[in-house]
This record gives structure tokens, C-alpha cells and sequence, in this order.
């Protein structure tokens, strides 16, 4: 992963650490000034390969909702 990749990941595990109630997909993607495809490719990393994001279960605490440009992306709480 390159420097802009890593700090990009880093500013999104903050902001969903920092804000429970979610991050609009739209604004984190101007924010970081990413396309949709890089958008989903980090999404994808830390849903599927991000650990700390793993619940106990096995799947991803890390869930996308909404459509089209009302999407969000939320970090479920661990209990």
C-alpha cells in the first residue's frame, strides 16, 4: 500500500472511530478527492482484511447502507 493509500485508510478508520453514527460516501469521497472504484477498494480491505473491523463471528463489522449517493458507511458496535 502506498503513502496516500495508508493515510487515506488512516483517515477513514479515524473518522468511523470518531463518528458512531457513520461517514456520508459521497463526502468522504471528495474529502479524500478518491473515485468510487478506490472507494470500494478500501472498503473492501477493511471489511474483509482490516482485523480490528472483524466481529467475533467472522464477518465484518463494517456495513455499507443506502443507495446511490445516499450511501454510508458504519461501524457496528462490537457488543
Amino acid at each position: 500500500m502506498v503513502a496516500a493509500s495508508a493515510r487515506n485508510i488512516s483517515t477513514i478508520v479515524y473518522r468511523l472511530l470518531d463518528e458512531p453514527e457513520g461517514l456520508s460516501v459521497v463526502a468522504l469521497q471528495q474529502e479524500l478527492g478518491i473515485a468510487d472504484r478506490t472507494y470500494r477498494k478500501y472498503r473492501a480491505f477493511l471489511q474483509y482484511e482490516f482485523e480490528p473491523f472483524q466481529s467475533p463471528d467472522g464477518g465484518s463489522r463494517l456495513v455499507e447502507t443506502g443507495r446511490g449517493e445516499e450511501r454510508w458507511l458504519v461501524l457496528r458496535s462490537r457488543a
